[in-house]
């Protein structure tokens, strides 16, 4: 299942690569997501992807946000 999300968000991505990204985040929410599902599971890493899309609206906010590390804290990059 796990391949197949991911899979999902790698075909999303090819389908909008060379266009400008309507995401007010950094990371892009998709590489938030595959980031997430990597980091956490697939069940946490997408909840943690649907917050993250969520927060991405007008009245939201931006700039970077990394995904938070397993034991909770925040990575730097």
């Amino acid at each position: 299942m796990k391949k197949l999300v991911l899979g999902a968000i790698a075909g999303y991505q090819k389908v909008r690569f060379g266009r400008v990204s309507p995401c007010r985040y950094f990371p892009s929410c998709s590489d938030y997501s595959i980031e997430a599902i990597e980091t956490h599971g697939l069940a946490k890493g997408v909840g943690l992807s649907l917050k993250r899309i969520a927060r991405c609206n007008p009245f939201g906010g931006s700039g970077f946000d990394p995904v938070p590390e397993a034991n909770g804290k925040k990575v730097v990059r």
